[in-house]
């Protein structure tokens, strides 16, 4: 984890003090608010990303419903904006660190308190489905643990709605695939359980100390996602009960209709498991039925990145405080499409796969 010292101000605000994680698009600080006297983390994006319009739409997309999720296992977003030629959010500072130590141990019965937490990552997940949204990139890295023992979903930033287009996949982003789902790797429309399978790798490396599928280049795991059945944790990690197994493997299921039906569903299983008992009572996926998040129009060939005014994103009008002004961004709805199509048969080519395998 990168740790270099550094000292900058953002927007006359936010004091960066400590780099704590570092992307291939942006760099997260740990920040002191010098407004609200608070610990903070900054999410910074590249600069050069202030010219790509398809980035500016997104994030204007991704900024908005991320602001405005509420719920105590979803990480709060407390402001965002462009300052110093960078886009950049505002999240609240979690202490504890990400998944990633948990899911090292590989062997003997997976502890209780692991179980909590996936069955914690669980709620925060079923509110954002609930919402209308998707995650896209559920990984270890994006579950955070608060100093209390909270465990809270993060960078949901990355959501999109129900139902819309994806951002496709090219070949240069292949690097990122370890928690795609078989669907989200084809291009083809995610649901929420493509964010299912994502927790289902992750269950398997508290199970047994590794991913199931482990290559050398990213089209080689492209093709055991698509292709290969994981090895049951049992055969590597005896101490995995027969029944978290089970789980571990529908949610790994080929077919998104194989895998569970919602978080909430597979947060009962968990909870049900050899492994979990003792555990307290079941977290709540979603505090109170609500609608889903009111987003921006979006026409055929149109995405609407602009803002403006005093807009309210849930956090006492974070577009008002930030000073976010966006351009409009107009895309051809018939190039997206030829793109797409071209996508998904140059990845089907250079995978071996065609898409009708799943």
């Amino acid at each position: 984890m990168p740790s270099a010292p550094t000292l900058v101000a953002l927007q006359e605000r936010y004091l960066l003090n400590k780099l704590i994680g570092q992307g291939d698009n942006s760099s997260v600080y740990r920040a002191m608010d010098m407004e609200e006297r608070q610990v903070v983390a900054v999410k910074r994006y590249d600069q050069r990303l202030r010219r790509d319009v398809r980035f500016v739409a997104h994030f204007r997309r991704e900024a908005r419903l991320a602001s405005a999720l509420d719920h105590p296992h979803v990480h709060r977003v407390l402001s965002y904006g462009y300052a110093d030629d960078v886009y950049y959010t505002v999240s609240s500072y979690a202490r504890g660190g990400n998944l990633e130590p948990l899911l090292q141990v590989g062997r003997g019965a997976v502890p209780t308190e692991t179980m909590r937490v996936f069955v914690e990552v669980c709620a925060g997940l079923g509110y954002i489905h609930q919402q209308g949204l998707l995650h896209r990139n559920l990984k270890p890295a994006n579950v955070l643990l608060h100093s209390d023992g909270r465990v809270v979903v993060a960078d949901v930033g990355l959501t999109h709605q129900v139902g819309s287009s994806e951002l496709t996949m090219t070949v240069a982003t292949l690097g990122a695939i370890t928690y795609y789902s078989p669907e989200h790797i084809l291009g083809k429309s995610l649901s929420p359980a493509s964010d299912i399978y994502a927790m289902g790798l992750m269950l398997y490396q508290a199970c047994t100390g590794r991913l199931p599928f482990v290559a050398v280049s990213p089209l080689a795991l492209a093709r055991q996602q698509l292709r290969d059945a994981p090895p049951p944790p049992r055969s590597l990690n005896p101490d995995v009960s027969p029944a978290l197994e089970a789980i571990v493997l529908r949610c790994l299921e080929k077919s998104a209709a194989a895998r569970y039906a919602s978080a909430h569903d597979l947060a009962e299983m968990l909870a049900l498991c050899p492994e979990s008992a003792g555990l307290q009572a079941l977290p709540v996926p979603v505090a109170a039925p609500a609608p889903p998040l009111a987003v921006m129009s979006e026409t055929p060939g149109t995405i609407l990145a602009g803002a403006g005014g005093a807009t309210d994103h849930g956090r006492g009008g974070a577009t008002a405080r930030t000073g976010v002004h966006l351009p409009t961004v107009r895309l051809s709805a018939t190039r997206g499409a030829v793109w797409r199509t071209l996508h998904r048969d140059l990845l089907c080519l250079l995978i071996g796969s065609d898409d009708d395998t799943l």
